[in-house]
């Protein structure tokens, strides 16, 4: 009966201690975290009071590989769909200031045009966030620094950083630099956070595809937390809402469910 006690004691121990371990690493990624959009069905923010709504052409729809997500119909005019947040201040920030735009985005077909994907305050200079230019390329907006060229019906994980104390704004696409080397901006403007189009030019930056899990930080994300930024949908749950029911049944059901089911 003791030796029983004692290998039930070992398996509590040992899993309580992979709880301590996953809790633990994952505990950087949140901080700073100000906002947070699952785009499940709604645009509530999980982790602050910056809830939004969709207008036009927006929906909710069940992507094959992310599960319910946002999608957007790129109809130009002020009609076209999209996701829209009141301004915040501290979703606004001075050149002095580092900050982290992470979002998994899926052109349905590529624009030919200037499409904004997420960006804030487009209409009230300064702004800052991510488009489309074009030449179909990744920008960085505000001031204007160019990436790659993505493919269409295929999902991308893009973060956007702004480093403040290095002094350079970067660029990730699927956790490796697209972009390095513009200086920090100021990204302060009073405007609205778009998801799906931008505020400006007769609404004529409209995007066609789908958002999931948009997230923006106060913060200048380091790479090696760049991956952990785009699985921020498993880390929420335990890190900021307490449910170590949810770890600990995915912990029971094995490793391939610690990762999202779609």
């Amino acid at each position: 009966m003791m030796k029983r006690n004692f290998s039930l004691l070992k398996i509590s121990f040992c899993l309580f201690l992979i709880i301590g371990l996953m809790t633990s690493s994952m505990a950087d990624i949140t901080e700073g975290l100000v906002g947070y959009w699952p785009l499940d069905d709604s645009v509530k923010d999980e982790v602050g009071k910056h809830d939004g709504k969709l207008e036009g052409g927006a929906k909710f729809v069940k992507d094959a590989d992310r599960g319910q997500v946002l999608e957007v119909d790129g109809a130009i005019g002020p009609k076209g769909g999209k996701a829209i947040v009141p301004h915040a201040d501290d979703l606004s920030f001075a050149i002095k200031d580092s900050y982290s735009l992470s979002v998994w985005v899926k052109a349905i077909a590529l624009p030919g045009h200037w499409a904004g994907i997420v960006n804030k305050s487009r209409d009230q200079a300064p702004h800052y966030g991510l488009w489309l230019d074009g030449s179909n390329r990744w920008c960085f907006g505000g001031g204007n620094i160019f990436g790659s060229t993505p493919k269409a019906k295929q999902w991308y994980h893009v973060v956007l950083v702004q480093d403040a104390k290095g002094k350079e704004r970067l660029s990730y696409v699927d956790n490796q630099i697209d972009i390095k080397g513009g200086s920090p901006i100021e990204s302060s403007g009073p405007g609205d956070l778009w998801m799906g189009g931008a505020n400006c030019c007769g609404f004529g930056e409209q995007f066609h595809g789908r958002i999931d899990d948009v997230a923006i930080f106060n913060r200048a994300l380091s790479e090696k937390e760049i991956p952990d930024a785009g699985e921020i949908v498993q880390i929420l749950p335990v890190q900021l809402k307490g449910k170590l029911t949810t770890t600990w049944a995915r912990i029971r059901q094995g490793p391939a469910n610690l990762r999202r089911q779609e």
